[in-house]
């Protein structure tokens, strides 16, 4: 057998030994996993939630996409939301906004840690409002938003010539003269 034969061999050899290390590796972390404490003790369903894969939550790049089954690296995040929930277990005992971040860095089905961030009811603070106004303009799809990747369009945004719903009110360019230059220019 000539030695580029025995190099290559012996580097198949090599790159299963490691791969199979790093499967069983992978396995035992997780078999010896523990989840994070549940820490909104509620049976009422958040109002939102998302799984950010692990480059997305690292950068917090605004994402529409739902696709939680990416592959990636770094911290994952599952984030829950419950816009104004009754906090009777909570002291003081009042409604507010509650954001519940799980966070993990392994490929692992539980998240290792766990935290609470408590906000006024329905405000737009929180981690979550990276994810959910993805344009920015101050409104959740939930709010009335009709489209949230263009910020001009919002339910308090007023309506210009522009063949769009700027104001979320089903219609497209109601009561102006889109003929008229100053309608076309947004009243300037």
């Amino acid at each position: 057998m000539d030695a580029a034969m025995n190099r290559w061999i012996w580097r198949a050899a090599l790159g299963m030994l490691v791969g199979c290390g790093a499967q069983d590796a992978e396995m035992s972390v997780c078999a010896n996993e523990e989840a994070a404490p549940d820490r909104v003790p509620t049976h009422i369903p958040p109002d939102w939630e998302r799984l950010i894969p692990g480059s997305a939550a690292n950068t917090g790049e605004r994402s529409s996409s739902d696709d939680a089954n990416e592959s990636s690296v770094g911290i994952r995040e599952h984030i829950q939301v419950w816009d104004c929930l009754d906090l009777t277990w909570w002291t003081p005992a009042e409604p507010r906004k509650v954001v519940q971040i799980w966070a993990d860095e392994t490929e692992c089905q539980l998240f290792e840690r766990s935290v609470v961030e408590l906000y006024d009811c329905d405000s737009h603070d929180g981690v979550d409002d990276l994810y959910r106004d993805i344009d920015g303009d101050g409104f959740y799809p939930s709010e009335g938003d009709c489209n949230d990747v263009n910020d001009r369009v919002s339910p308090e945004s007023v309506e210009i010539c522009d063949e769009l719903d700027n104001d979320c009110d089903g219609q497209v360019d109601e009561g102006l003269d889109c003929e008229d230059i100053e309608a076309l220019d947004g009243g300037m």
